[in-house]
């Protein structure tokens, strides 16, 4: 629920909409990437899930980061020249995916901070520093990615999951119903982002302060108890979302009709 419905209040996913050529490229790009979505979603999902049938309903050694590479290696069969060659391929694909994500969060991370932030916070900020900066950033990001890769620490799980959840709580509502609908108004856009993010705040210390009543644990151990509902976080957080800006828009302020006529205007391209 938060990976596939997930992406459709994350900004950096909707942004990507607006590189659109023209009107026509729309049905087409529907078609592309809604089949893309079927494949690569069922693969992931159902690969995932009847593992347990190839491995005969066992986890492997080394835990659920193991189910994946066992499973290959079980349905494959025994080595050889062709399972050699298949693996060869996975292992490209899986790397190559990996880099061009990296590169592209990398560099996303490093011009956030030497391109925005930086420039906001001192003036006269000249090229030639930003450039320096930027190069920088980038070979740190790197460096912490593969530290945190093979020291396996696993609160960055943990992080990206409350992190999905509430930019995804608080934009999925505003999102949909600005887009569908003329009722929604700005308060009720604020709502739905205001209290998506307090679903996942005040859910995450319920949890932590619960999880302290046991007797010996520390601060550190119950968040990391309360971490592990990240996921049912994020998604009750994008539920609350979707209703409370409808529910709010209902009882606000609307837009002037003349402001609504020239956001939801049909161009002649379109017609």
């Amino acid at each position: 629920m938060l990976t596939s419905f997930g992406t459709w209040g994350l900004p950096q996913m909707v942004s990507k909409y607006y590189a659109i050529k023209d009107i026509k490229s729309i049905p087409r790009a529907t078609i592309i990437s809604t089949v893309f979505a079927v494949i690569i979603g069922c693969g992931a999902y159902f690969i995932g899930s009847l593992s347990r049938l190839v491995l005969g309903n066992k986890l492997p050694q080394g835990g659920v980061d193991a189910v994946i590479p066992n499973t290959l290696l079980t349905a494959l069969g025994d080595p050889n020249i062709i399972t050699t060659i298949i693996l060869a391929v996975i292992l490209i694909l899986l790397l190559s995916a990996s880099m061009s994500t990296l590169s592209s969060i990398v560099l996303s991370s490093s011009s956030a901070i030497s391109v925005d932030l930086i420039p906001a916070v001192k003036k006269n900020y000249e090229g030639k520093n930003q450039m320096i900066l930027t190069r920088v950033l980038c070979l740190l990001f790197v460096a912490l990615s593969y530290i945190f890769a093979t020291v396996n620490i696993t609160v960055i799980v943990n992080i990206m999951s409350f992190s999905w959840g509430i930019v995804s709580g608080c934009f999925i509502g505003p999102y949909i119903w600005g887009i569908y609908s003329k009722k929604t108004t700005k308060t009720g856009a604020w709502a739905g982002m205001i209290c998506g993010f307090l679903t996942v705040a005040v859910t995450t210390i319920i949890l932590t302060v619960m999880a302290l009543n046991g007797e010996g644990v520390t601060l550190a151990a119950a968040f990391k108890a309360a971490s592990s509902k990240a996921p049912e976080m994020g998604v009750a957080a994008m539920a609350v979302s979707i209703i409370v800006v409808p529910l709010v828009s209902k009882f606000t302020k609307k837009y002037d009709n003349k402001f609504l006529e020239a956001v939801f205007a049909v161009t002649s391209e379109e017609n």
